[in-house]
């Protein structure tokens, strides 16, 4: 029995399929013979695709959004001051280990 290798479809590969389903009028089955795909797996692609546009209008999870990529550019701003200080402080034990000769 020959193994074949899994085939990788793009996101923007499956949504063109979705769009041609759905707006342009294609048949699933004509679909599917062009992508060697069963019609299971269009199918599950749909219900993804179709199953995520309410986050697509929520304005809440927008706001959410930005609340969070602030609070994300705020913790990295702290990791990096406390890295500074951490290199301050190793530079200065450094120094004061050269200073007594201490190894």
């Amino acid at each position: 029995m020959e193994k074949r290798t899994r085939r990788r479809f793009t996101a923007e590969e499956k949504s063109r399929s979705l769009i041609r389903h759905l707006q342009d009028g294609v048949a699933v089955s004509q679909l599917c013979d062009e992508l060697q795909i069963h019609p299971n797996q269009y199918f599950e692609w749909q219900r993804l695709g179709l199953g995520g546009l309410p986050q697509v209008f929520d304005r809440d999870g927008r706001k959410a959004d930005g609340r969070l990529a602030h609070e994300v550019d705020a913790l990295k701003e702290q990791l990096r001051r406390k890295d500074e200080v951490i290199a301050e402080l190793l530079s200065e034990h450094m120094a004061l280990k050269k200073s007594l000769g201490v190894k």
